[in-house]
């Protein structure tokens, strides 16, 4: 791209190889680094049954999961089966459809398994606060999953 007057606005070194095992298309990630700095992003297709190695954990910032099927045409076109344990309860849900997840600052999640894959899905995460929330009450995590209507 051409040195322009907005040049720092574009990133074009955000597609790179997933790092997650099993994930064998290449990944979008960006990570704050132009004057983004309270937002972190990644993208994802699942093609496959995969267990993320990488979880149980507790984010630091608010984070939102956001799985959707990969029809251009209609994205809730959902070939998949998703378990994602929430608390230290491990409250597990099961995900069939187009889902998001509010994993608010400080709440444990996981672990996170792709246990069925019909047909290539998308996992993206995303961060965006650059502090702690201050609002997660706890309780009822139900509150926390949204499914389009």
């Amino acid at each position: 791209m051409k040195n322009t007057k907005y040049r720092g606005y574009f990133s074009e070194e955000i597609v790179q190889k997933s790092p997650y095992p099993g994930v064998t298309s290449p990944a979008v990630r960006y990570a704050g680094g132009k004057g983004g700095d309270d937002l972190t992003f990644d993208w994802n297709c699942v093609a496959q049954p995969l267990a993320v190695r990488d979880v149980p954990r507790c984010p630091d910032r608010d984070q939102f999961i956001f799985f959707a099927g990969t029809d251009l045409d209609d994205f809730r076109q959902f070939g998949a089966k998703v378990r994602l344990s929430l608390g230290p309860e491990k409250i597990e849900r099961v995900i069939t459809e187009p889902t998001l997840v509010y994993i608010p600052r400080g709440l444990v999640y996981g672990p996170l398994s792709f246990t069925e894959v019909d047909a290539p899905i998308v996992w993206m995460n995303f961060w965006v606060a650059p502090q702690f929330s201050k609002h997660w009450k706890g309780g009822d995590y139900d509150d926390y999953l949204v499914k389009p209507t």
